[in-house]
């Protein structure tokens, strides 16, 4: 019995001799996690982190190191618990407090994240310290404050020269067979004026739970001309959406309607509906993809009755820009078959970059290009319509208050047509101010 007994103990004393001897020394456990940190390397960091814990936990050192490694890897509660310990242990360490209320953020727990900022910026900071936490503390109750807002209200207004308004040919005549060379009337060609618009916009947004809300949108928009009031146009815009956010991201459906007049007389109405889809890749990306069917009913001319499908894919890539590139394809198909000449399939892409220049100064840009395939030969012109169209814009944003915005915009557009009357140039260049009611 004795026997058995002393060769228990020395088999434990083994095995309690092997498991130190597996225990890597502190210096080189903080040594490897910085090597992983530099490196972005978050889950090899968070597994070791993990791996030593019970060996190192409660050194400031190795939790502060421990909590960057489970923030990087997206693991925000283990997060919380290293840099807690921190705090605890180092209360007046700048980076641990920081990155507490970051993780807070991550969480939701914005309450929270506000509590340690303000304790932060109690205490002494070098300046770009207490700048770098101030932002965050504004982000923080700017987030708080559009979440429990229900309402919103915009008022906003343009000026711009356009210099063709109707997207009017440069051409003075075209040939039509049968016809031969017809001289255009002045509305079909290119024709310049200044442009001003008024609108007004509010939302509704009423939470069902947690994950649920519905969403209302209403729009009104006035377009005149300063010479040519003829194009004067309003348009007024309801839309209706559910959204419901889960793991694979946030999905709205939605109904719209949108009917259009024309110096005054009910021209058009576009009514149909939608659903939306959108989720995050990871930190600095994310996809996003529409679908909507609609049905354009015109009220001047039965001719021009359609039904609208459009579908695009958006993949999203932040850095220090943001960067957009999207695939879009739409189609067109005329309610009577006599005027299959009418419709299309477009293709289409674009790049867009926003570039935030300064806090209150911001750069976006985008380029299009589409294909317009049309399905019947034309009447008048005895062939298909080809057209490629390409746009630019350009915009540059000044936030000038919480309240208000102010931008300035170039609009470039070139549409090529195998039937002249359909070619065109346009250039838009304007300001425009929005204010938050």
């Amino acid at each position: 019995m004795s026997r058995i007994f002393t060769f228990l103990i020395s088999l434990l004393l083994i095995l309690s001799f092997t498991t130190y001897a597996k225990v890597m020394p502190y210096p080189d456990v903080i040594k490897q996690l910085n090597a992983l940190l530099t490196n972005k390397q978050y889950a090899q960091a968070f597994q070791l982190s993990d791996e030593y814990t019970f060996e190192y936990g409660g050194l400031p050192e190795f939790d502060l190191l421990s909590g960057f490694s489970a923030y990087g890897h997206k693991q925000y509660q283990e997060a919380v618990f290293a840099f807690e310990r921190v705090v605890i242990e180092v209360p007046n360490s700048y980076l641990a407090r920081f990155y507490l209320a970051q993780t807070y953020q991550k969480l939701d727990n914005l309450q929270a994240a506000v509590a340690e900022l303000n304790r932060l910026l109690k205490r002494p900071l070098l300046d770009n310290q207490r700048d770098s936490a101030t932002k965050l503390l504004n982000r923080i109750n700017k987030i708080i404050i559009n979440k429990n807002k229900t309402w919103g209200h915009f008022i906003s207004g343009m000026m711009a020269f356009d210099d063709n308004i109707n997207s009017g040919t440069a051409e003075e005549q075209i040939f039509i067979p049968n016809l031969g060379e017809i001289q255009l009337f002045d509305n079909s060609r290119q024709t310049r004026d200044l442009t001003y618009s008024f609108n007004y916009k509010a939302n509704y947004q009423h939470p069902i739970s947690q994950n649920q809300w519905l969403k209302v949108n209403i729009g009104a928009n006035y377009v005149d001309y300063l010479e040519f009031n003829e194009y004067q146009r309003h348009m007024v815009n309801f839309d209706l959406a559910y959204a419901q956010k889960s793991k694979v991201g946030t999905l709205s459906v939605s109904g719209f309607a949108r009917p259009l007049w024309l110096n005054g007389t009910h021209y058009r109405t576009e009514a149909g509906a939608s659903s939306n889809w959108q989720s995050e890749l990871s930190k600095s990306s994310g996809i996003m993809s529409s679908l909507s069917y609609s049905v354009i009913s015109n009220e001047l001319n039965s001719a021009l009755d359609l039904s609208r499908t459009k579908l695009s894919v958006s993949y999203l890539l932040k850095s220090s820009q943001v960067h957009t590139i999207m695939a879009h394809w739409q189609q067109d198909v005329s309610d009577d078959s006599r005027y299959v000449f009418n419709d299309k399939d477009v293709i289409g892409a674009m790049y867009q970059l926003t570039w935030p220049i300064t806090d209150s100064v911001i750069s976006n840009n985008s380029f299009m290009v589409e294909q317009h395939t049309y399905k019947g030969v034309h009447p008048l012109f005895l062939q298909e319509r080809d057209e490629t169209m390409s746009m630019f814009s350009s915009q540059l944003m000044f936030n000038s208050t919480d309240r208000l915005n102010l931008k300035l915009h170039l609009n470039v557009q070139n549409k090529s047509s195998n039937i002249k009357l359909y070619s065109y140039d346009r250039v838009e260049l304007g300001a425009s101010w929005q204010y938050e009611l």
